[in-house]
């Protein structure tokens, strides 16, 4: 089987039984494909990432979002600089050209195929990005005829797209986040604050092309005729034996 061009970044907390399964079986479709895990303020996913062969593993005691800061709706920039710090180490690691942005409910059932866009998102979904932070992109030069986003676990992006858009963007929107934050929730745009907007906002600023084709299904149903499931939690609450 020739190597696949997608790599795996998995950035798990609490649900260390699950992300063993759903490693399992990413496995057994892209044996050879390089995995990054890590877990910031969670637990200890040392065993996982040695089982799957995992090229690196990153664990820190600060947040990149679990738990939730108890005074705000949504990340504090201090979480999501870590969030899209830890995805741009991840992608400086990863040697295929594709990486897909998993989550401890992210399952797949088999190879598949995607369109060779620089961020591939979640089909069917069109959150809105704020004005605000579209006029951002703007102010950067970026692409602003797609003022939306799906993205989140299961997202895959184009590695290289990804750590430019990192090294020419990271600090004037790290520099502007809580201002665009505060904006953006008086227009109504609670979802500026999360993981799912702010890959998207930073990428569309590099003139990121993108596509809703991902091949998905968020039934959590394993048995869904697609090779990728999300909210897949079978295993969320077990305990595995240690054999």
């Amino acid at each position: 089987m020739a190597k696949s061009a997608l790599g795996f970044y998995l950035w798990g907390h609490s649900n260390v039984e699950s992300a063993d399964y759903i490693l399992t079986r990413m496995r057994e479709s892209y044996p050879d494909s390089d995995l990054v895990i890590s877990s910031d303020n969670g637990r200890d996913f040392t065993d996982v990432a040695e089982k799957h062969n995992a090229v690196n593993y990153i664990h820190g005691n600060l947040s990149h979002g679990y738990p939730q800061s108890p005074d705000r709706y949504g990340w504090t920039v201090e979480q999501s600089n870590l969030w899209l710090t830890r995805i741009y180490d991840a992608c400086k690691t990863i040697s295929n050209d594709y990486v897909m942005l998993m989550e401890e409910d992210i399952l797949i059932k088999e190879r598949f195929k995607f369109p060779a866009k620089d961020i591939i998102m979640i089909p069917n979904i069109k959150n809105g990005i704020s004005p605000e932070g579209m006029f951002w992109v703007k102010s950067r030069g970026g692409r602003v005829d797609y003022p939306y986003y799906s993205a989140g676990g299961g997202t895959i992006i184009n590695r290289k797209a990804f750590i430019s858009a990192y090294d020419n963007h990271i600090d004037n929107f790290i520099e502007k986040y809580e201002d665009l934050y505060d904006v953006s929730m008086k227009q109504g745009y609670a979802g500026w604050g999360w993981n799912d907007s702010i890959i998207c906002v930073l990428m569309y600023a590099n003139n990121a092309t993108y596509s809703t084709e991902l091949p998905i299904i968020e039934s959590g149903d394993e048995n869904d005729p697609a090779p990728i499931i999300h909210n897949f939690k079978k295993y969320y609450t077990s305990k595995l034996v240690k054999s």
